[in-house]
């Protein structure tokens, strides 16, 4: 499996891209997206350049999945984290996830999944990785294949 250092600068554009969509999904940015947008960014090591790249040629943006099933679930994962992120979870932005869940190889059920062990992971203070460990063991039946 690859690491987040190993990912080639296309395919952390590519996800940056799947993160702002999420994002733009209800019509703004909230502060708290803005928030994990710069934490992911930050986390997959997107250039500044690459993010406002994104950010001005956002319309028709399209989700591709990555190759790499570690790469998949982390985009999963993230796309749920900003859903989830501002309080609110509306029904377009649920409708996008479920979607781009799709396109990344699970069942729409993944993302109620990965909600769930993001709040309960959150509750308990769990570290990133022990929550990824929780919601990769749900998951593995709702892999597409």
């Amino acid at each position: 499996m690859k690491s987040i250092k190993d990912i080639s600068v296309e395919e952390k554009k590519n996800h940056f891209r799947h993160l702002v969509v999420m994002s733009l999904a209800d019509g703004k940015i909230t502060d708290e997206e803005k928030s994990v947008l710069g934490y992911a960014a930050s986390k997959w090591n997107i250039p500044k350049e690459v993010q406002d790249e994104v950010m001005q040629h956002i319309d028709g943006a399209e989700v591709k999945a990555p190759a790499d099933p570690e790469v998949r679930f982390q985009q999963l994962y993230d796309l749920v984290e900003i859903m989830i992120i501002d309080g609110e979870l509306k029904i377009v932005e649920k409708d996008l996830a479920i979607k781009v869940a799709k396109v990344l190889g699970y069942k729409q059920e993944a993302v109620d999944v990965v909600k769930k062990g993001i709040l309960e992971g959150n509750r308990k203070f769990s570290e990133e990785a022990e929550i990824h460990k929780l919601i990769k063991a749900q998951l593995e039946p709702l892999i597409i294949r």
